[in-house]
């Protein structure tokens, strides 16, 4: 099934003159990170006659929205900082101070811990409960973090590591790190929450699924060359975990599995090259680019009943209340 890109061109004017009203008023998609802002907007409206709005946290480096849209995690001037949601913006606290702007941050599903990886190595806390705050990890081998996912649990990690001695797909918590696939290059992987484990090996430009990780480490393969694979940027499930989607940049398409049949459900062709394929706002929403420069296009993709690729407009990030403090 192919789709087109839609491109929604008069919310342009909306989106500019909703900067300057400063206000979440009417309804809100989700929060975005937006690199070139170095801001968290929210879109306003919903895909197909959405916009980004006034940033409701500004000046920062990198940022992470929990999935239920009631906090975030953002690295600020040498600061880690969550923000949590209140009826008068973000309360913020800080996780750590003296931490290098992190090259990931990753939330789990259920939006209770979250994991950064910063100089090279994972650091990971739990945000809510009587037991929150940070979690000491057992040690992983040294080597390019690739991915990382945080487990439901909020005390566990699944982290991908690039390399050719020690290179694999490793799980860790408090007590033991475990190798539990060999691969020099791995790339994206996700957890379905059931146990199932699905990852990427960027060589062999395969999807490989491990049914129950925590207990067993038999790998299955899933997708390859044969389903026309060939730069695979990203993993996500959807549809309430009965699917597992598949963004290639070269072939400019996503790839809908149907995990109870085993099978391709969906072809949809992009019409561009997609960087990530990253969940937010209501489960139905993945963020397919990066907005790095005021010419990059934030391309979203709404997997409703009938999914489709939509653009959404920027404009100019003026910066609204609240934002970070000091």
């Amino acid at each position: 099934m192919s789709l087109r890109t839609i491109l929604i061109l008069s919310a342009v004017l909306a989106a500019s003159a909703a900067a300057q009203e400063g206000s979440l008023n009417g309804p809100v998609s989700g929060l975005v990170f937006d690199q070139h802002a170095r801001a968290v907007r929210p879109m306003m409206g919903v895909p197909g006659g959405a916009y980004l709005g006034v940033a409701v946290a500004s000046g920062v480096e990198l940022a992470a929205v929990s999935p239920n849209g009631r906090a975030m995690v953002v690295s600020r001037q040498g600061k880690l900082l969550l923000g949590r949601h209140t009826a008068d913006g973000f309360d913020w606290s800080a996780l750590a101070e003296d931490l290098p702007v992190p090259d990931q941050i990753r939330w789990n599903r259920a939006s209770t811990a979250v994991a950064v990886v910063a100089s090279g190595r994972p650091l990971l806390w739990r945000t809510t409960g009587e037991t929150a705050g940070a979690i000491s990890l057992a040690a992983i081998p040294e080597g390019p973090i690739t991915a990382l996912a945080v487990e439901d649990s909020a005390g566990a990690l699944v982290v991908a590591i690039a390399g050719d001695t020690d290179g694999g797909i490793y799980r860790a918590d408090a007590e033991a790190a475990r190798l539990l696939a060999r691969l020099a290059n791995p790339g994206p992987l996700a957890l379905d929450g059931r146990g199932g484990l699905f990852f990427v090996d960027r060589d062999r430009q395969e999807v490989l699924v491990i049914s129950e990780y925590s207990r067993a480490s038999d790998i299955q393969l899933l997708a390859g060359s044969a389903h026309g694979l060939a730069d695979l940027v990203g993993l996500a499930l959807a549809s309430g975990g009965r699917s597992l989607l598949i963004a290639d940049r070269k072939t400019r398409r996503l790839i809908q599995w149907d995990l109870a049949e085993f099978a391709v459900s969906r072809t949809i062709d992009v019409g561009f090259e997609p960087a990530r394929l990253e969940p937010f706002g209501d489960g139905k929403l993945f963020l397919l680019s990066h907005r790095s420069q005021s010419s990059d296009t934030l391309y979203v993709l709404d997997h409703g009943a009938e999914p489709a690729v939509y653009f959404v407009p920027a404009g100019d990030a003026e910066p609204g209340q609240p934002v970070v403090e000091d």
